[in-house]
Order: C-alpha cells, then sequence, then structure tokens
C-alpha cells in the first residue's frame, strides 16, 4: 500500500550526513512505494573566480556524476524503481528548497543535519537551516551519532 510520500528528495552534499539522508530516503521511498530524487548542488557562489576555476570544476563535476551514479545505483539495488539524478551549479540554499523541490513536486525533503563546520555555519548559515525555513513540503533532518 502507497505511503503518503510520491517524490521524496534527498539532498547530498558528500558529507557523512548526507549519506545518512540518503539511507534514511531510500528505507522511506521503498516504505512509501516513492520515486526518489537525489540532488546534488555544486555552489558557485563560494567558489572564487580564478583562472583555473574551469579545470577545478570540470574535475569536481567528474567526481560528482560518479558518486551520484553511485548513489543511484545504491538506491536501486534496494528495489527503488524511480531514482533521478539532478546535479545543477548556483546557491544550494535557493534551488534545492525552492526551484528544484517544486520542479520536482517534492513532498518531503531530506538533509543532513549539517555539511559545514560550526565557523562556516556561523559565516556562510547552513543550507539545512535554508531548506528547513524555506521548503513548502516537509522536511526530514537527519543527524548522525558521534561515536
Amino acid at each position: 500500500m502507497p505511503g503518503i510520500y510520491k517524490n521524496i528528495l534527498v539532498a547530498i552534499d558528500g558529507s557523512k550526513e548526507s549519506e545518512a539522508a540518503l539511507s534514511e530516503g531510500i528505507e522511506m521511498a521503498k516504505e512509501n512505494q516513492a520515486s526518489l530524487i537525489l540532488v546534488t548542488v555544486i555552489d558557485t557562489t563560494r567558489v572564487a573566480r580564478a583562472k583555473k576555476y574551469r579545470d577545478l570544476l570540470t574535475r569536481n563535476i567528474d567526481e560528482i556524476n560518479k558518486r551520484m551514479d553511485a548513489y543511484r545505483k545504491q538506491a536501486e539495488a534496494q528495489n527503488i524503481k524511480n531514482v533521478e539524478v539532478i546535479i545543477e551549479k548556483g546557491s544550494p540554499k535557493k534551488l534545492i528548497p525552492i526551484d528544484i523541490a517544486k520542479r520536482v513536486n517534492a513532498d518531503l525533503i531530506i538533509c543532513g543535519a549539517t555539511g559545514m563546520t560550526p565557523a562556516e555555519q556561523i559565516f556562510l548559515g547552513s543550507v539545512t537551516q535554508q531548506i528547513v525555513t524555506n521548503a513548502e513540503c516537509d522536511v526530514l533532518v537527519k543527524r548522525i551519532s558521534e561515536e
């Protein structure tokens, strides 16, 4: 029997917290027979416009494509039938909770508690905080235990 969520968006930034969010997303998608949308946004607002920026970005995109493909395969191996991967450039604080969530009709966003250091959170603000504040759907923030 299908659950209450149909389109579950998981925000991934490569941190341990976002990998925990992915695991939670896979379980929630199975329980709800939902589509799973894996999204990562390459934060171009934090990268200086250096001469080697394009080369660095190209290398990072290749790594990100491989990582996201591995996450997609991990979800498909758990019998999630509809898995979509979205990779975009820009501000994750704006794109994830507003643009992408609306575009894919997300009714749940799952993200890690934080992918930044405490100092980065103070000066830059948390993407998770922006998702919780601006999303028009339910948000689940996954924490990992510090053992």
